[in-house]
Parts: structure tokens; sequence; C-alpha cells
């Protein structure tokens, strides 16, 4: 619980930062906001506007943290001392978002696309989930993505080489039957080239890649 000056009573920290059972401090950083580091979280903020750290982003394990007036925040504990440059920004996503078995990320034209077992998926735009693109093809997961000619994205298959689609998922160019899977597309001064089962130069024949 805390009490500021002009509060006549206790607020409580919400339950999802202060419900872990776990030892934490808590502390004020130079402009107000609080700061509560335990083992596996880590606070900063208000109730209602808590930015926050979790082991599973990441996050060292923690005894104690400072926010210094440049707004870098100092983290201490067991495995030694930490600093996180200012500002304090950290974005995590997960199969709770969207995202599970990412292959690549790309952030191509104000959006931000990611693949996964499932396929080619868009970053929404408040940030807080991922949604396959609405046209996308039968074609299963992806392994990675590049931009290609125009507003296209070229994607590697993990069952089926590489196909051509359209920023919603429409498929430009397929791939031909009997291709490998692809893992990885790279762009040279020789054109594309995909790295799978086999090695590939990646060229276009009307409908098909």
């Amino acid at each position: 619980a805390y009490r500021c000056g002009a509060d006549a009573h206790s607020s409580f920290v919400p339950f999802d930062i202060a419900g872990t059972n776990e030892r934490s401090s808590i502390r004020e950083a130079p402009d107000g906001r609080m700061v509560l580091a335990s083992d596996h979280l880590l606070a900063i903020g208000r109730p209602g506007h808590f930015q926050v750290a979790r082991s599973e982003n990441g996050l060292p394990i923690s005894t104690d943290a400072i926010v210094s007036k440049n707004g870098t925040v100092w983290i201490g504990g067991s495995k030694g001392l930490f600093r996180f440059c200012w500002p304090f920004r950290m974005e995590f996503w997960s199969e709770r978002e969207g995202l599970s078995g990412i292959g690549a990320v790309l952030h191509a034209r104000n959006a931000v696309y990611a693949t996964d077992g499932e396929g080619v998926k868009i970053l929404s735009a408040d940030r807080r989930s991922w949604s396959l693109l609405p046209h996308w093809p039968s074609l299963g997961g992806a392994n990675d993505l590049i931009e290609g000619d125009g507003k296209s994205l070229i994607v590697a298959l993990a069952l089926r080489g590489a196909v051509q689609i359209k920023r919603d998922g429409t498929p430009i160019a397929d791939p031909p039957k009997g291709m490998g899977g692809g893992m990885r597309l790279a762009r040279t001064t020789d054109g594309v080239w995909l790295a799978g089962y086999p090695v590939s130069k990646v060229l276009r024949n009307g409908r098909l890649l």
C-alpha cells in the first residue's frame, strides 16, 4: 500500500503488480513515479499507468531499483548491477498476444510483420496483438520475409519454398510444387536468394516464384 501527501487514505498497488507474494523494494523516482522491484518484476509508474518488465521479458533477478534524474533505471540483484538507458520502454508479445515460435521480424512502410508457425502476422495499430494477414494463403508456417518489388513481401515458407504476397497476404506468385522448405531469404546485388532445401535463386515466372 502507499499514501501520497494529499491522500486522505492509503491505496493498494494493483494485484497484477504487487500480487506476486515476493519480497520487493518500493522507491520514488525524482518525478514522483513509483519504482517497485522484486525477484521477477520491475514496475515503474503510478497505478493504472505502470510500465512493467518481467523475467520472461529478459529482466534480471532484482532486489532493488532506482531511477536517476535523467530517467536511467539502475537495477541491482544477485547477478550484478544492470542499467536501462532512458527512456524505459519494453514491449513483449507471446502466444497470448498471437505470436509463437517467431522466425523473423520486418518493419516496412509503417507496419511491423513477423513470421511464426501459422504464417505471416501483422502488429495491430495499438501494438497490443498480432493477427494473420487477412488474405494469407493456406501454406502453413513461415520462417523469414523481406520486402519485394513494389509493395509486396517475399516469404520463406517452412514447408514449400517461397511465396510473393501483397501486404494483406494476397498471393502474387506461388511456390512451385516439389520445392523443399525455405529457411532464410537474402537480397544481394545479384538478386534474392533462398536458403533451404536446396539453396536457390528466387525468380518470378508468371504466377510462380
